[in-house]
């Protein structure tokens, strides 16, 4: 086990330029904070750049912040900071690729979604300080380094391996304080899989419907068949978390779902952005992974695989007419 100490540095990398990856990049830079962008390549106006202003579009309003950009094969410097707001399914391979520069102290932070790629980094990385995150925040992206926030929500962090991990607490407390003067709304959780869980359920419920029959979120509780095809998708997570014993059915999954898709009605999911596209889906960490363990535990979870199915196909489809 290793002791837990304060990075080196409050410098912090962030892994994955898509709509979140912007969104922290920008309000860590708005927080004073040196940021730096992981890039597997840069982009043909910014080759030769070592700086680029990334937009924030919120309010009405479009603010501009210099980041550092770097490529994820470069060797220098040391990451005591890495956060990866990569898609799910590139995630492993993403802190692969820039592992060389990991700091031996250095806290790896994932803001995914999905689940079963946090329990892996874990494995992957035995005694780092992994901190898992859950967020509601609406983001999508205009262009390139430009990104819209839709929506404010929360974000939770939290540890899933804490027995793993020396002093905890002061893990806890540090982490906390390199977040300080950040305009997003986080915490920190004692319960981490909780969160994980309920934003899985919500993800489950909202991203494979509104990808498949093309709307936005609130539309989704303007439709009784697509609004009972939600209850359905909640009742057989329910009582996946039933046979593992997992406390977080209750308040139901159903009413968090509801809730979620009043706060985002007029956001358009990632799925369908995804699919829209023509771009690979988390299908196989969301829908996919309730699959996988409905099935280890023989329980029968037809609707989730139903929707898991038509994703799949919607893909296979989509990359047959290129």
């Amino acid at each position: 086990m290793k002791s837990y100490k304060n990075p080196e540095s409050t410098h912090w990398h962030v892994l994955g330029a898509g709509a979140i990856g912007c969104l922290w990049a920008s309000h860590l830079s708005r927080a004073g904070k040196e940021v730096t962008l992981l890039l597997r390549t840069k982009p043909a106006t910014a080759k030769r750049e070592k700086y680029h202003p990334i937009l924030l579009e919120q309010n009405g309003g479009i603010s501009s912040f210099i980041v550092q950009i770097q490529l994820c094969s470069d060797k220098n410097p040391p990451i005591h900071n890495l956060i990866v707001c990569t898609k799910s399914f590139d995630a492993l391979a993403a802190i692969h690729s820039i592992e060389h520069r990991l700091a031996p102290n250095a806290r790896i932070v994932l803001l995914l979604n999905g689940m079963g790629v946090q329990q892996e980094c874990i494995k992957r990385y035995p005694g780092r300080a992994v901190i898992c995150g859950s967020t509601s925040d609406g983001a999508y992206r205009r262009d390139t380094f430009h990104v819209i926030q839709a929506g404010k929500g929360q974000t939770f962090f939290g540890v899933l391996n804490r027995t793993a991990i020396s002093e905890p607490d002061n893990l806890h407390t540090n982490f906390m304080k390199s977040l300080n003067g950040i305009e997003l709304n986080v915490h920190w959780s004692s319960d981490m899989l909780e969160h994980l869980w309920r934003k899985l359920a919500i993800n489950c419920a909202i991203n494979p419907l509104t990808a498949i029959n093309r709307c936005r979120n609130g539309e989704l509780l303007n439709d009784t068949r697509l609004v009972s095809l939600m209850q359905d998708i909640c009742s057989e997570i329910e009582m996946i978390l039933g046979a593992l014993k997992l406390p977080y059915a209750k308040p139901s999954l159903f009413n968090q779902v509801t809730q979620d898709i009043t706060v985002t009605a007029q956001n358009y999911s990632s799925m369908y952005q995804d699919l829209n596209n023509a771009r690979p889906t988390e299908i196989d960490q969301i829908t996919g992974f309730i699959c996988r363990q409905a099935k280890a535990l023989g329980i029968p979870v037809p609707t989730n695989e139903m929707l898991y199915r038509k994703i799949k196909n919607s893909i296979e489809f989509r990359a047959g007419q290129r």
